[in-house]
């Protein structure tokens, strides 16, 4: 009783956290904006990236943007930091009322079930598993994914939040330089490279969870129409029980 209590508690700070940091990105946009409208628009364009994207997408835009790897560092860390502390929370706490909803239900499932067809793989390679999973920069890893299947394993909160935080912070950091000195080294070649590599995995991505979503379409009642009727011959095979 003690052990929900204090997660409960600990839920709440973390989600008062995420909107608060989440305020204080919205806050931030909007000073840029009144100030410099072209910077705000690059702002919010990789903002816009990470959301639809993941961390690789933002990065890209970032640089592609001319933005310097320090602001997109510590801008797609912050939105991604908003995003755990808001959702894992959510996830942790209702996640039975909301998969009830609609949108979000879909959404929450999805990431459940990628959670869990990674859980054996992260449990057969140990501790160092989930930290690599959650730095990596591909579409369907990430700290809300790693923190879902960190959770799943069993891991106490404030462990798996020290865990996917760091393991987030290290991933932008050093992808955010590792992509800028390559883009340095091979040009416009490695641009392109890069990029189909990573439209295939938001592609590859897109269509299973277009695949999920329609498997968990309702099964339509049956109509008057198609109840078949029982057949009248079929009260006349049943024969009394015999005295």
């Amino acid at each position: 009783m003690k052990y929900r209590t204090r997660l409960i508690g600990l839920n709440k700070a973390i989600f008062v956290s995420g909107v608060t940091l989440a305020f204080t990105i919205g806050f931030f946009l909007f000073t840029v904006f009144l100030l410099d409208r072209s910077f705000f628009l690059k702002l919010s364009g990789t903002i816009v990236a990470s959301v639809a994207g993941g961390r690789s997408t933002a990065i890209l835009a970032g640089l592609e943007f001319k933005l310097h790897p320090i602001m997109i560092s510590t801008l797609v860390f912050s939105v991604n930091l908003a995003w755990l502390c808001i959702m894992l929370p959510l996830f942790v706490t209702f996640y039975h009322h909301l998969v009830e909803i609609k949108y979000v239900g879909k959404m929450l499932e999805s990431t459940k079930e990628r959670a869990q067809s990674q859980k054996t793989k992260v449990a057969l390679w140990g501790s160092w598993a989930l930290p690599f999973f959650i730095w990596l920069p591909f579409p369907f890893t990430g700290s809300f994914a790693g923190a879902v299947i960190g959770f799943l394993l069993g891991i106490p909160m404030t462990r798996l939040l020290i865990i996917v935080i760091s393991s987030m912070f290290v991933g932008i950091v050093s992808w955010t330089y590792g992509f800028d000195y390559f883009f340095f080294l091979t040009g416009t070649t490695g641009k392109i490279i890069t990029y189909v590599i990573i439209a295939v995995f938001i592609i590859r991505t897109f269509i299973q969870n277009s695949h999920h979503f329609k498997e968990q379409k309702p099964e339509k009642p049956a109509t008057l129409k198609e109840q078949k009727p029982k057949k009248p011959g079929a009260l006349k095979e049943q024969k009394p029980d015999s005295l």
